[in-house]
């Protein structure tokens, strides 16, 4: 995909985006509990962890900030982080925007993705 694919890709669903980083993301103040059946518990275990961390940003307001400077590296990163905060469920399939997500995160293929 390239880096213009990639940013017609994100605009054309960026609420459902937004929606996922604010509802997934780790270090978002707006997490929702959820009621997901777990179905990899060990995983889920080490992701509660990680999302129970307070962090001193807003990934929103990174990933509006990535989005208009057109950073694909960096808004791959922090999706990356969004589908990691998720829960380890096969019912997070049916969320608006997963899929998306998913192909957001496998298909950036630019010079500066960081891990």
């Amino acid at each position: 995909m390239t880096n213009e694919e990639y940013f017609q890709l994100v605009d054309k669903h960026w609420d459902q985006l937004e929606s996922l980083i604010e509802q997934f993301h780790p270090g978002s103040n707006n997490r929702d509990v959820h009621d997901y059946r777990i179905t990899a518990p060990g995983a889920e275990v080490a992701c509660e962890l990680v999302r129970q961390q307070n962090t001193e940003f807003s990934p929103l307001e990174n990933a509006r900030k990535f989005k208009e400077e057109r950073d694909g590296g960096k808004l791959c990163s922090l999706f990356n982080t969004v589908w990691f905060g998720m829960p380890e469920s096969s019912d997070v399939r049916s969320i608006p925007g997963f899929f998306v997500l998913c192909d957001l995160c496998s298909e950036w293929e630019g010079d500066n993705y960081e891990e």
